[in-house]
């Protein structure tokens, strides 16, 4: 499943939102492989047996964030009460969780992600520092 996000008409660092995203998912434990392209920002953000990449496509200026939670995580969700009758409950509850769990991150990360540009949309360009100190709506 793909969720995606835009922003128009604002004057945004994509490397700096980029590191902001990065350690959004490591402070949460989990690890991440960036990978810079031509069109943007792709992270490969891995949750124990599951998988999910984050994009930041676009210019300073007009961009879109995407999530896009892999395949094998709703397989799970569709072939699990079919899997269940043969290997036992265990594994749909499994995947229930990674599935709540998976839920549960992007609600935090879509807030902490509004939160974040707005930040970097009203920050000065040579303006350093955290986000987390500086903000009074860090997340």
């Amino acid at each position: 499943m793909k969720t995606l996000s835009v922003w128009e008409s604002v004057n945004v660092d994509l490397n700096r939102l980029a590191g902001y995203v990065e350690k959004f998912f490591r402070d949460r434990g989990l690890k991440v492989k960036k990978v810079y392209f031509e069109r943007g920002i792709q992270m490969r953000v891995a949750v124990d047996e599951q998988n999910f990449s984050v994009e930041i496509l676009g210019n300073n200026q007009r961009f879109e964030v995407i999530i896009d939670q892999e395949d094998k995580l709703r397989h799970y969700k569709l072939l699990g009460p079919a899997l269940s009758l043969f290997f036992g409950g265990g594994f749909m509850l499994k995947s229930l969780k990674a599935q709540e769990f998976f839920e549960k991150l992007e609600t935090e990360f879509w807030d902490y992600l509004n939160k974040v540009v707005d930040y970097l949309n009203t920050a000065k360009p040579h303006q350093e520092g955290d986000f987390r100190r500086e903000s009074s709506c860090a997340p």
